[in-house]
């Protein structure tokens, strides 16, 4: 997920002069969009679609380690193959170091992985239990 200051940098902006009236979030299923009313020029400011999916990659990336293990719960119940991917490869966001959060998984939260009807999955994660925390 990369962001662009699309108004300019801090040092061009004054804080006086960008801010918005009201802030609406709508969401849609599997995604969501914030969109705001400019407070000089009333006009609508909308994010692109932000997926639920990107939306927990953030979460885990920005999360302390003692978190990473119920966040990456959630993202087995939405991507379980993104899941998988997260922990045998480490998360990378373009432009930030990467982490490595399979020390910081338990057993448990292998378990749907290991009960899924997918066998590629189910081998995935039998690969991985070496690698993730007790």
């Amino acid at each position: 997920m990369i962001a662009y200051p699309a108004l300019g940098t801090p040092a061009e902006l004054d804080e006086d002069d960008v801010g918005v009236r009201r802030t609406i979030m709508n969401v849609y299923g599997g995604a969501l969009v914030w969109e705001a009313q400019d407070q000089r020029t009333y006009e609508k400011i909308q994010t692109s679609e932000l997926s639920i999916v990107d939306l927990l990659l953030a979460r885990i990336y920005h999360a302390p380690a003692a978190e990473w293990d119920g966040l990456f719960r959630e993202l087995v119940g939405v991507d379980p193959d993104l899941a998988l991917s997260v922990l045998e490869n480490g998360l990378e966001i373009v432009g930030m170091d990467p982490i490595e959060i399979a020390p910081h998984v338990t057993r448990e939260s292998l378990t749907p992985l290991l009960a899924e009807a997918n066998e590629s999955y189910r081998q995935r994660a039998i690969a991985l239990l070496g690698r993730i925390g007790e």
